[in-house]
């Protein structure tokens, strides 16, 4: 191999003609491959031949036609929407009534009064047309054309009635199976998806070129939406797919930090979140503004139901300002039917993005107000409200917290009412998130004093105990010493175990019990990342480590396993009569398991725990070494930076601290073993790694 400039060559020396070049930031991938002879040099020339065959080219065709998903042509006047092609779904055998499956679109977030966001969603989509002009077929939105951003990468549709510009057209391609392709024109790349959050995912043609030789581009399939007049097999169709789309957000709730609340099917006669259209809008405003309260009611019910998944044109019926203005009169009136009713629309709003959340804030004095009223379903939703507006971020907090809302709440989590509970302790773990100015009152009103408690009378309630625990969770997280100390002093900490330790006894569903375990493990991790003599305090309370063996060792919830390694980690870090504890209670075999069987992440959680015990415990003897060497091993050929070091970590271990030869002779088993060390050795750019590497590789040959 040798370099002129940034660019590589590579060279099979029993036949020079055979070369290939590559850029420098390939040199890892395309030397690993070649070290460990998974690839050979005619592969990547391979490669690139076909790299070249799928590059996107630009071109005009008069006989271009645009299809649904059913392979039935568009009319230009139709519209429809993008769902994210998933292989794996389109490969699930699974029943045809299994309508649990999450659908990604392409959604459209507003910018300016002419310009839009495009980017990936889980469960809510844009709709979208086409319009073909001079044999060029380009994607409508709103009476604008999808063209790339201002940015040079970012994808937008902008609202005017020129078509867009050579440099920023889009063009629409057809994939091998069908579905459609979007690349810039002329760009010479396809857009990609990457999904920066469970639920949003940056479109764009910004790929690195590892990306752009193998990573999968975006697929999509036309969707069109439903018929006017449905039939009673696409009603039905439409109640399931909503229903599996409120499920999914019920699901995410426990991680979303907002709750949306859903009408029962008889409240509701909303069939699909398509059906709010203009005339929706005048209807709607002159119900709100009838003299007669039925009609008001009416309205109000039908407003908050297709808030629940509002469409884009009741999005932008909130983001103008008309609605809110409404509903914030409401709020000011005297009867409490419709103040109801409106709280429960402002619930929902607040419930979605920052830019429609961000439009109640007007109403935050009304909401604070009537935290203090002697409605009890009033003072409920009000908190309800302030706690999906809490978890848009600190400025939103610091506004709430300037209207006064913090004491009634803390007031309030002393009731005697599990429902009110539950939902005044979701709003204060969404204020006792750090950043604040104001975290150290929570403490000076005492809160973890009202916490505790109420886990006390609520001890066996486990949906109040789940709350109360993600209020501690949120503390614990953002605490000092002193304040974790108070925490632990208050009695909190011993109920959280014991309803922990019931969850994991009984046998519950699994949805159940990861609902109360997450912030229960979550406020046990966040202590036991505290100092020396606060981990010994917990590891020292009966059931805790039984606890963390048990969590890790079910299968049940992905989410519990990871959140348990990690308090692990924070337990075998300590002192080796900590690791003693945990050893002696059983959970190496786990951590061998899914050191071997799990994804990385939880495999990195587990090393850390498995390195903690060689080092810290002193029992890298008591390992099984054998078994462990091979996955070691593979950290060393990750291209994750944290994984390299700890699989060079271990080895030296095994090299250091075993007797004789024992573990250059382990490592000698290992198929490849030393050639992933000498390719690490001419890849890395750390200097501590190639000297330890080094090392290890001279001992392994006896030098």
């Amino acid at each position: 191999m040798f370099n002129r400039g940034s660019t590589y060559h590579v060279v099979d020396t029993n036949n020079p003609a055979v070369r290939y070049e590559f850029e420098a930031n390939l040199k890892r991938y395309v030397l690993g491959f070649l070290g460990t002879k998974i690839k050979t040099i005619e592969d990547f020339i391979e490669e690139e031949k076909s790299l070249h065959r799928r590059r996107p080219s630009a071109e005009r065709d008069a006989e271009f036609q645009l299809r649904d998903s059913q392979g039935v042509p568009l009319e230009e006047s139709e519209e429809f929407m993008l769902e994210i092609y998933d292989s794996e779904r389109d490969n699930d055998n699974d029943k045809e009534d299994d309508y649990e499956t999450e659908f990604g679109y392409i959604e459209a977030f507003k910018l300016t009064s002419d310009s839009y966001s495009l980017h990936g969603s889980m469960g809510h989509g844009a709709t979208f047309g086409f319009k073909v002009v001079d044999k060029i077929a380009y994607l409508t939105h709103n009476g604008g054309y999808a063209c790339m951003g201002t940015d040079e990468f970012e994808l937008q549709t902008v609202v005017e009635p020129g078509i867009p510009t050579k440099e920023g057209r889009i063009q629409i391609h057809y994939a091998e199976d069908g579905n459609v392709l979007l690349s810039q024109w002329n760009g010479d790349v396809y857009f990609y998806c990457e999904w920066i959050k469970s639920s949003l995912g940056i479109l764009s043609t910004d790929c690195s070129e590892e990306d752009i030789r193998w990573a999968k581009p975006l697929k999509l399939v036309i969707k069109r939406l439903y018929k006017p007049n449905p039939t009673g097999k696409d009603v039905r169709q439409r109640r399931l797919l909503r229903e599996a789309q409120l499920r999914r957000l019920q699901r995410e709730q426990l991680f979303m930090g907002k709750r949306l609340r859903f009408r029962t099917p008889q409240e509701s006669e909303t069939e699909s979140e398509f059906e709010f259209t203009p005339s929706d809008t005048t209807n709607i405003i002159r119900g709100l503004k009838s003299a007669k309260h039925e009609e008001r009611m009416e309205a109000l019910k039908n407003l908050s139901a297709k808030l629940e998944q509002p469409s884009e044109n009741l999005r932008g019926f909130v983001l103008d300002g008309a609605c809110i203005e409404l509903l914030v009169g409401f709020l000011a009136g005297t009867d409490s039917e419709e103040k109801l009713q409106s709280l429960w629309c402002l619930t929902n709003i607040t419930g979605f993005e920052g830019r429609l959340a961000e439009q109640v804030l007007p109403a935050t004095p009304y909401l604070v107000s009537l935290l203090d009223s002697h409605d009890m379903e009033l003072k409920d939703q009000a908190a309800w409200t302030l706690g999906n507006l809490a978890s848009e971020g600190p400025n939103i907090r610091e506004h709430l917290y300037a209207n006064g809302v913090l004491k009634p709440l803390v007031e309030l989590a002393g009731t005697e009412d599990r429902t009110l509970l539950q939902t005044v302790c979701f709003a204060l773990s969404n204020m006792a998130r750090k950043p604040s100015t104001y975290f150290d009152q929570m403490f000076d009103m005492g809160l973890p004093q009202v916490i505790a408690k109420q886990m006390q009378r609520f001890r066996g309630d486990v949906d109040c105990v789940r709350e109360l625990a993600w209020v501690c969770a949120y503390l614990a997280a953002a605490s000092s010493e002193q304040q974790v100390d108070v925490i632990l002093e208050t009695g909190a900490v011993d109920v959280i175990l014991e309803s922990a330790l019931m969850a994991v006894d009984q046998d519950g569903s699994a949805a159940q019990t990861s609902g109360l375990l997450i912030p229960a493990i979550r406020t046990l991790g966040n202590i036991a990342a505290g100092t020396d003599s606060q981990t010994r305090t917990l590891v020292s309370k009966p059931g805790f480590i039984r606890l963390l063996v048990r969590c890790i060792e079910s299968t049940s919830s992905r989410a519990v396993e990871k959140e348990s390694l990690w308090v692990l980690s924070s337990i075998t870090a300590c002192c080796k009569t900590d690791v003693d504890a945990v050893v002696n209670a059983g959970v190496v075999p786990d951590l061998v398991r899914i050191i071997e069987k799990q994804n990385f992440d939880l495999k990195k959680e587990a090393a850390y725990s498995l390195l903690n015990i060689a080092i810290v415990g002193q029992r890298i003897g008591d390992l099984p070494n054998e078994q462990l060497v091979k996955e070691f091993v593979e950290f060393v050929r990750s291209a994750d930076e944290e994984l390299v070091r700890m699989g060079v970590q271990f080895l030296s271990l095994l090299f250091e601290q075993l007797p004789g030869e024992l573990g250059v002779e382990m490592l000698r088993k290992v198929e490849g073993g030393v050639d992933a060390l000498e390719t690490l050795i001419a890849v890395t750019e750390d200097d501590d790694i190639r000297a330890t590497v080094s090392a290890l590789i001279d001992q392994y040959y006896g030098e």
